[in-house]
């Protein structure tokens, strides 16, 4: 039987072999780490009494045939979905049960919905207006010059908007594809940052924004890939101009410093903190900021052409060079980006 248990600590998942009466003849650690009270001799029934769980084994018992089943395992700290597979072992009257844990998948199955229904879903509301103003041009306001040129300058607003989230998604996808791959070449972070707040220039001095940057030199280089970099603060200083415009005289603070060792990433780093003086973000829904498609309030920010997906690919970035982020606002007070590339 130790030879049976040492080759049932080699599967990676929990085992339990049960012979006929359904009693746990031997298990692996990896099943005593699920069952917390289990031990040889126990009937089955006594470990897994999940119903559903307990017909699969029987009728495998009885057809002398494998089979499976879905296991939900609710623990305090959260449930945890687990693939049962039931198969006969040969030459024996003993089965073998394993449990594979498929939370993972399923997150990413759920994740992948999510992701299509949102997308549809926002592709949907530009071209649904778009239908909608083509069907007002070629009926009541066909001979309406004033209503052609108001409806023609919405679509046009429609149509960028649906460009916009059409190139997000490109690059989201862009940088979810290369996140295993670190960048090999020395960037100067400081000129990504300048880059970054020239490709703004404009719409900073639309929206009347104060826009300063400080240095404490030296800052250095890292590695990096310096076109995803300006993405990065290209992304986040627009987050400052859609949710910054609120207060009377707005502003847009960029900090640059070295860091000598940051303890998180246990090595030295360079830190770039962006801070603006705008509406805040109240601090529950933080950890969502980064969520594919969230808006912290939709109206403004569809007003603005934002499309949910800027600080997505900000942390897609960030943790390609290795990188960490945190955020802090307060409502009424603004919001603080810190971001840490390590040197």
């Amino acid at each position: 039987m130790n030879d049976v248990k040492n080759l049932l600590d080699a599967i990676p998942w929990p085992a339990l072999l049960v012979n006929k009466e359904m009693i746990v003849e031997t298990y692996n650690s990896s099943a005593k780490n699920l069952f917390e009270h289990l031990s040889i001799n126990t009937p089955l029934v006594n470990i897994v009494r999940q119903p559903n769980v307990l017909n699969a084994v029987e009728k495998s018992f009885s057809e002398v045939k494998s089979n499976t089943a879905r296991f939900l395992d609710r623990k305090i700290h959260g449930n945890t979905l687990f693939n049962v597979s039931i198969k006969p072992v040969e030459n024996t009257k003993d089965f073998l049960i394993c449990f594979e844990d498929i939370n993972s998948a399923e997150l990413t199955n759920k994740q992948r919905r999510d992701f299509v229904a949102n997308v549809s879903h926002e592709l949907r509301s530009p071209l649904t207006a778009i239908i909608g103003f083509l069907e007002t041009l070629n009926g009541p306001a066909k001979l309406d010059v004033t209503a052609q040129s108001k409806f023609i300058q919405l679509m046009s607003t429609e149509t960028h908007r649906m460009n916009s989230l059409i190139n997000d998604l490109l690059s989201l996808n862009k940088v979810e594809d290369m996140q295993r791959q670190r960048p090999k070449l020395v960037v100067d972070l400081v000129s990504a940052v300048r880059k970054a707040i020239d490709h703004t220039d404009l719409a900073v001095k639309k929206a009347n924004v104060n826009l300063t940057i400080n240095i404490n030199e030296p800052v250095g280089e890292i590695m990096g890939d310096f076109g995803q970099l300006v993405q990065v603060f290209v992304n986040i200083i627009e987050n400052g101009l859609k949710y910054g415009c609120s207060n009377p005289n707005p502003a847009i603070i960029i900090f640059i410093e070295p860091i000598v060792f940051d303890t998180i990433l246990g090595c030295d780093a360079i830190k770039v903190t962006i801070s603006d003086n705008g509406i805040g973000i109240e601090p529950h829904l933080i950890p969502r900021l980064t969520e594919r498609f969230f808006r912290v309030d939709n109206h403004r920010s569809r007003e603005a052409g934002g499309t949910g997906l800027g600080l997505a690919i900000v942390k897609h970035i960030i943790q390609r060079h290795r990188g960490r982020m945190a955020i802090t606002s307060s409502l009424g007070e603004g919001s603080n980006i810190q971001l840490f590339f390590p040197k």
